[in-house]
């Protein structure tokens, strides 16, 4: 069920003070709460296929390639990581600049 984000806005709190019980999210860095569940499972998905890119990559692939290839895999993992701990507190600025 959709979570209203304007609900129960609190504007007189200073943002990094605020908890899901004392403003809305909107005030957060997103209107929604991210999926737990789903952004972890695509975090630990992530995180195994870059085992065999790597045993792939560097061995049928040009060097560039395979570093860009695990590079990329690499911050997909930061930003599932990242939105894992968005879905426990949305008011985290750590969790949203990873």
């Amino acid at each position: 069920m959709a979570r209203d984000p304007y609900e129960n806005c609190n504007y007189d709190i200073v943002g990094w003070k605020c908890t899901l019980d004392t403003c809305c999210l909107a005030q957060s860095s997103f209107n929604y709460l991210p999926s737990f569940g789903g952004n972890l499972f695509f975090a630990i998905l992530f995180g195994l296929l870059i085992i065999p890119q790597g045993v792939v990559g560097f061995r049928r692939k040009p060097m560039g390639y395979a570093v860009g290839s695990i590079f990329g895999f690499l911050l997909e993992l930061l930003g599932y990581i990242g939105r894992i701990m968005l879905s426990k507190d949305p008011f985290n600025g750590m969790g949203f600049w990873m």
